[in-house]
């Protein structure tokens, strides 16, 4: 829901391609203490390059995530 949230009011999705694994897992972890570090790192790796490619390789990071954190 936040991803289409983001795309509706910004014309932007996150390129999840760029951004450091240990990075989000560590502001994900603190995420539910403070917000600012997931949305600071977010914010600073939004593209407007809505390819079928920047989609892709967003889903195949999260899935790379999604591994490792389990």
């Amino acid at each position: 829901m936040v991803r289409f949230n983001i795309e509706k009011k910004l014309n932007k999705i996150v390129n999840w391609e760029s951004i450091d694994k240990k990075l989000y897992l560590q502001a994900m972890e603190r995420s539910p203490i403070n917000t600012l570090e997931i949305k600071t790192l977010i914010e600073h790796n939004l593209t407007d390059d809505f390819s079928l490619d920047t989609f892709l390789k967003g889903v195949e990071t999260s899935y790379y995530y999604e591994i490792e954190y389990d």
